[in-house]
């Protein structure tokens, strides 16, 4: 199931016809997706941002 990895949004793609797109690798443009969708976790105290799989995916919501 694909599911959209923003924090609070619950678009899947099963019942969301639009888009959705993988994570930037290897360049800064990955590490602004990151922010801008405030994919970053505290961890013992420490901010930590996410780490994207091969499988992460953000709909197009996210993306204006």
């Amino acid at each position: 199931m694909v599911q959209c990895a923003a924090f609070g949004c619950n678009a899947r793609l099963e019942n969301w016809k639009k888009g959705f797109f993988c994570f930037p690798t290897g360049d800064s443009i990955g590490r602004k997706w990151i922010l801008a969708v405030s994919l970053r976790r505290i961890i013992d105290g420490t901010l930590v941002d996410f780490t994207p799989s091969k499988y992460s995916k953000l709909c197009i919501k996210h993306l204006k």
